[in-house]
Parts: C-alpha cells; structure tokens; sequence
C-alpha cells in the first residue's frame, strides 16, 4: 500500500477488487488542514478511470472519508 498526498490530504489504498473487465478500488482520504477542504471528484480522476464517487465531499479537520474508484482491468 501507498500513500498519497494532495493538498494536505492523506489518500491511502484500502481493498481493491479485480474482475476480468474492471478493478474497483476503495481509498481512505483523509484531511490534514487546518479548516475543511470542499473535495472535487474530477481531482481524483486518471487515465483509465471510468467511475468515481466519494462518500462525502466536504471533510472537517483530520476527518476521513472514502473515495471508491472503477477502471478498466489491464
């Protein structure tokens, strides 16, 4: 597992689910400010990715949320 950061958040890999056609991938994300970040899905979107939702869009200080994630398997 890898973590990442982006303006202060904190994006770790959780679980990831792997079919034939398409992996699902679920990331904790945390956020490391002072105030409450206002999260943006396209922010977190990549090449390959085909869907993306995250469990709540504003996170208070040091507050988690997931972030789950759908792509094309390679």
């Amino acid at each position: 597992k890898t973590t990442k950061k982006i303006k202060k958040l904190r994006i770790v890999p959780r679980k990831v689910y792997q079919g034939k056609k398409y992996t699902g991938k679920i990331y904790s994300v945390q956020n490391l400010n002072k105030k409450p970040v206002q999260l943006v899905e396209k922010t977190f979107i990549e090449p390959g990715v085909l869907a993306i939702k995250l469990d709540k869009q504003k996170i208070s200080p040091r507050e988690i949320t997931y972030l789950y994630v759908v792509e094309r398997t390679l």
